[in-house]
């Protein structure tokens, strides 16, 4: 049986780079870390952004930030003792990201219609009456100018008014697309999730929506991009950066690639609340081909369901020890006495392949 079943709707491409993943949906193209979606209205609550004419932006909430967020600053010139706290902190960082927690959706409330401001609709009543009565005619012009008045409050009666149906008709659609999203609307979980997931270091796209089950593509770093150094002490007390050895960042990049699942699988829960299962496969960078082709290369794939996040204890536990007691179904390789993570043999995972064959890596990001 195959783990997944990435079912492409027609007109849906993915696209990777060394900068990382893309997804062309129809006419729409949407970087994901940039974030491009159906243009709409925030709820401003909540965790989850509504895609029906609806949308706006997400706070990330949690501690944990992605690999590509902890190694961005190390390039910058530093002292040895500035250099070791920056790599000490993406060191802590990776392994601790998994824990970041995603409150769950709620339904969105708009609260009240803002109130319509009288001062605008004065000042331009009072210009008009003004302009019409010359100033020395003192009794006209006071009367013009009550005139002014008593209309202002009209004009702001009656904006407030359209700004309350206006408000009204946008909270209906709010509510609308969150019964959609409970319903697991497909076009709208897809939209919700990947409005979601635009910010996310490790750029993540929902593939499929089946039911109670969706299916993502994260794209995560390759090895090259972790630190190479770690922090140490010599035997005369001084600080040091050695090398480290492969079997420490083989795990720490294993750290990133299973923070990164995790870190999608409970956005995934928390943004659509009635998603029961999350099918979640992992690439990364790999070098070109011989013809100087851009490849990305699978090396995770799990299948997660909801109620097996119950009772995680998230900070005594390794993301990749999570992922293995968890998952129902799990697909990794690990080679040799470093346990390097290795590109996943999908021979005996036809619709794996498939799925990786959609990525086009000929449409190239700047």
């Amino acid at each position: 049986m195959s783990l997944f079943g990435f079912r492409v709707a027609p007109g849906l491409r993915l696209t990777v780079s060394q900068r990382g993943l893309r997804a062309g949906i129809g006419p729409r193209i949407a970087r994901l870390h940039v974030g491009s979606g159906r243009p709409g209205v925030s709820t401003g609550k909540g965790s989850a952004v509504f895609y029906t004419s609806l949308g706006g932006s997400k706070q990330r909430r949690g501690s944990g930030r992605a690999a590509t967020g902890h190694t961005r600053a190390l390039s910058a010139p530093a002292s040895k003792r500035q250099r070791a706290e920056q790599i000490q902190a993406a060191i802590t960082g990776i392994a601790s990201m998994h824990t970041a927690d995603f409150p769950p959706a709620t339904a969105p409330d708009l609260g009240p219609a803002p109130p319509e401001p009288l001062e605008p609709h004065l000042e331009r009543r009072r210009a008009e009456a003004k302009s019409q009565v010359p100033f020395w005619r003192f009794g006209q012009r006071r009367a013009a100018l009550t005139e002014a008045e008593r209309l202002a409050t009209d004009d702001q009666q009656r904006a407030q008014q359209e700004r309350a149906e206006t408000h009204r008709r946008a909270q209906a659609e709010a509510d609308e697309a969150w019964a959609r999203l409970l319903d697991n609307d497909r076009d709208v979980v897809a939209d919700t999730l990947d409005a979601a997931f635009d910010d996310n270091d490790a750029p993540a796209v929902c593939v499929a929506v089946d039911d109670r089950t969706v299916d993502v593509v994260l794209a995560v770093p390759s090895i090259e991009a972790l630190p190479e150094r770690t922090p140490g002490v010599t035997d005369a007390g001084n600080l040091s950066l050695r090398k480290m050895n492969k079997t420490d960042r083989n795990a720490l990049h294993a750290a990133v690639v299973y923070g990164h699942l995790l870190l999608t699988v409970k956005e995934t829960f928390a943004i659509a609340p009635n998603i029961d299962e999350v099918r979640a496969f992992v690439v990364r960078d790999a070098p070109d081909d011989v013809y100087g082709t851009p490849r990305v290369e699978p090396v995770v794939a799990a299948a997660i369901r909801r109620d097996a996040l119950a009772g995680v204890q998230w900070d005594a536990h390794h993301a990749e020890t999570i992922v293995t007691e968890i998952a129902h179904e799990h697909l990794v390789d690990r080679k040799g006495r470093a346990r390097d993570v290795v590109e996943l043999e999908l021979d005996d995972e036809p619709e794996l392949a498939a799925a990786l064959d959609t990525l086009d890596l000929t449409d190239l990001v700047d």
